[in-house]
């Protein structure tokens, strides 16, 4: 039988506000996720930014960035 593997891909546009709800949500989970993929839209609040220092460190480094 092959292992699970759960990723979870969240498209963005100026949502840093949103981030620790994100963030409780992910962690809360049963099934913990391989890999986040973060798609940012040009956000011009720093979303990136946020997420980086609020959830990050959170996932373990489970975190691929990708630009628009």
């Amino acid at each position: 039988m092959s292992q699970v593997r759960i990723e979870i891909i969240i498209p963005t546009y100026n949502a840093a506000m949103y981030w620790k709800t994100l963030s409780t949500g992910i962690r809360a989970q049963t099934l913990k996720p391989d890999r986040v993929v973060v798609i940012d839209s040009d956000s011009t609040d720093r979303n990136v930014e946020v997420f980086d220092r609020k959830v990050c460190h959170a996932l373990d480094g489970k975190l691929a960035l990708r630009p628009k």
